[in-house]
């Protein structure tokens, strides 16, 4: 699966976040799969896509406040 194909399946979870909707996005598998390089894409695509809705929003008059959280469990030690 490729990093667009990815970004593409989240789709709905963006347009669910600018509604207004807490959006929960896990990455799981073996270790070196990509999980960390693919959702490292996937988030900076996301923040540039987020930033534009949101410039878009304020051009007519809303606010959209934007909250990210991104965190790593390896070998169940928390990485924030």
């Amino acid at each position: 699966t490729t990093d667009d194909e990815v970004f593409a399946a989240m789709r709905d979870d963006l347009s669910a976040a600018i509604s207004g909707e807490a959006v929960c996005i896990i990455a799981y598998g073996a270790t070196g799969s990509g999980k960390t390089h693919t959702l490292t894409h996937v988030a900076d695509r996301t923040a540039r896509e987020l930033g534009r809705k949101a410039k878009e929003m304020q051009a007519r008059g809303q606010r959209l406040e934007i909250t990210v959280q991104l965190v790593e469990i390896y070998n169940e030690q928390l990485r924030d």
